[in-house]
């Protein structure tokens, strides 16, 4: 399985996922009162919102948050309520949801989802059957440090909130 780690500022984030890059450093555009910012619009130009702007300074911490989107994988419910994963998913998932589920359907495992992940009424259990479940990680606490070095921008990772 091949899956891509994408970050955000922890800042941005709110109900709606915020822009999402590889690399922390490609939201570095110059502007801003200290001559250097993190902007949305510097991958997408719909993302030039106040919101999704933090100015920086040299020194300045910024935490961001990861996110990797894994393979989806079924699960049979039986009649019982027991179920069966068929497939694999990485050990560190946190986020399960039902495939028609919205945005607020996830759960933090597979047991939660059967007990209350059907999307026709969240909080209720999956119905007995198939299901198409989609699985993903997110974690917070990545920090890196802003520094302007040689008149460029740089963000540099100095390890993780505990």
């Amino acid at each position: 399985m091949s899956t891509k780690t994408e970050y955000t500022p922890g800042d941005w984030m709110d109900e709606i996922v915020s822009p999402m890059v590889e690399d922390p450093r490609q939201l570095i555009v110059q502007g801003g009162d200290t001559g250097w910012m993190l902007s949305g619009a510097a991958v997408d130009a719909d993302d030039d919102d106040e919101f999704y702007r933090t100015i920086l300074k040299p020194g300045d911490v910024v935490e961001f948050w990861a996110r990797r989107i894994y393979d989806d994988v079924e699960i049979e419910v039986a009649e019982d309520g027991t179920y069966e994963v068929l497939g694999d998913y990485p050990a560190d998932a946190t986020h399960f949801a039902h495939e028609d589920a919205d945005w607020d359907g996830y759960c933090s495992d597979v047991a939660s989802l059967i007990a209350e992940g059907n999307p026709e009424e969240h909080g209720t259990p999956l119905p007995v059957g198939r299901h198409l479940i989609n699985v993903w990680h997110w974690s917070s606490g990545h920090l890196y440090q802003f520094e302007v070095i040689s008149g460029a921008g740089i963000l540099a990772e100095i390890g993780q909130r505990q």
